[in-house]
């Protein structure tokens, strides 16, 4: 085809017919699915997920904070101002705890979007696996997907290798 490359001697064309028995066997179509589905899966929520970081960061500052209040209120000497320090402590302490629900709900929220994205491509994969297998793959996949959209790759478009 023109404008694409041809490599007959590329290094993984020889390997193929070598003794060695490497194969590429679905890995174009494997990068295929990572491009149109996990890249764009990313992009979509890469709002969402530097959101969550952003509060959980906001959570623990805010946990510190109400920890260092809480001393505060030991050792001040004066009973009205410990008082008036430990409710302050008591309700930066609740503001962080509905901060961690709030994350954990969004935490939730990417976790099921991530599976929805894992069915995805099992389905494009291999639709005919039986509902045991399927949650078996599932399981095995959501690591893998989980460190691709935690990267920073992003792929290209794919020319073909001709052996």
């Amino acid at each position: 085809m023109p404008g694409e490359a041809m490599w007959p001697s590329h290094p993984l064309c020889a390997l193929t017919n070598s003794p060695l028995n490497l194969t590429v066997k679905g890995a174009l179509e494997a990068t295929e699915l990572i491009r149109d589905i996990v890249v764009p899966w990313r992009r979509q929520h890469a709002e969402k997920m530097a959101q969550l970081q952003e509060m959980e960061k906001f959570s623990e500052i805010e946990i510190k904070k109400a920890e260092l209040l809480e001393k505060q209120a030991i050792t001040t000497k004066v009973n009205a101002e410990s008082e008036r320090v430990q409710a302050e402590a008591e309700k930066i302490r609740a503001e962080a705890e509905k901060l961690r629900l709030e994350n954990g709900r969004l935490r939730l929220e990417l976790q099921r979007d991530k599976a929805k994205m894992a069915i995805e491509i099992l389905n494009q994969l291999a639709p005919s696996l039986s509902e045991s297998d399927r949650v078996i793959y599932l399981i095995q996949l959501l690591p893998s997907i989980e460190g691709m959209i935690s990267s920073d790759f992003e792929i290209e478009k794919l020319i073909p290798l001709r052996c």
